[in-house]
């Protein structure tokens, strides 16, 4: 989540329980090689909405989406010259799930990785980020 957080600092949040807004940054559990990690990511697409990811940015819903309005120092570039980054995939996020992403793309695993995360797997929010 660097610049917003930098690697190894602590953050406080609190257990919160769905709805999530768009641009919330969340604590959630994510399981990978049976392991249970907690990460600290960005909400960008909500239930039932449709994301894309391209050269050109972030589709939802068929819209551009401008990530700098929910975070206008991070590192969302996402165009061409940027081969690091994952992208040129699509993903639906059913009524009980939401699409996270870090807010440094190029070395971030969220989402776009491992697919939209279901709404039981946030613990909660970040205070004061």
């Amino acid at each position: 989540m660097n610049p917003t957080f930098k690697e190894g600092s602590s953050v406080k949040w609190e257990l919160k329980q769905a709805p999530f807004d768009r641009g919330s940054i969340v604590v959630v559990s994510i399981k990978e090689n049976n392991v249970d990690y907690l990460h600290v990511r960005r909400v960008v697409g909500l239930p039932n909405e449709s994301i894309l990811i391209t050269d050109e940015g972030i589709l939802i819903n068929g819209s551009y989406f401008d990530l700098n309005s929910i975070c206008g120092s991070c590192d969302y570039n996402i165009g061409s010259d940027t081969s690091n980054i994952v992208k040129n995939i699509r993903h639906h996020c059913s009524n009980d799930e939401y699409f996270l992403i870090g807010d440094n793309l190029a070395v971030s695993r969220d989402s776009r990785y491992y697919g939209p995360v279901s709404e039981a797997s946030i613990l909660g929010v970040v205070l004061d980020p």
